[in-house]
């Protein structure tokens, strides 16, 4: 059995080289609320607690299809779902212990993908923290 330092030799491939520490400033944490979320916050959580980086929530709302007007008066421009989804993130926040440590939250209406690309061009995070429902 070769040694990885054989291989990548017979490769033609450098071994990498490390020039400077790795270093975390902005990390961007998807969520979409479950368990499998929880666990990636955690992870990305104490990666900001130790390079000191600003931790960023994001949840993306897919857009719904507009809803008749609603009986009872909803603050400001916000619909149902905005508000399901603010109630979501602070519950999120308070299950995984992070409402002390320094963060933003923000929710976006769009597809997921969209929000993520668009957010990640916006901010330029170092990370992102991510999970995939699998329904």
């Amino acid at each position: 059995m070769q040694s990885l330092e054989a291989l990548m030799s017979s490769l033609a491939i450098p071994p990498p080289e490390v020039t400077k520490p790795i270093s975390f400033k902005r990390i961007l944490v998807g969520t979409d609320f479950s368990e499998t979320s929880r666990r990636a916050l955690f992870y990305a959580l104490a990666l900001a607690k130790r390079y000191g980086a600003e931790l960023r929530l994001l949840h993306a709302l897919r857009p719904q299809p507009q809803e008749a007007i609603p009986d009872e008066p909803l603050p400001g421009e916000l619909s149902r779902e905005e508000l399901q989804a603010k109630q979501d993130l602070l519950e999120f926040e308070q299950v995984a212990g992070i409402r002390e440590f320094p963060h933003k939250d923000e929710i976006v209406s769009g597809d997921v993908a969209d929000v993520l690309s668009s957010v990640i061009d916006r901010d330029q995070p170092d990370l992102l923290a991510h999970t995939v429902a699998r329904h």
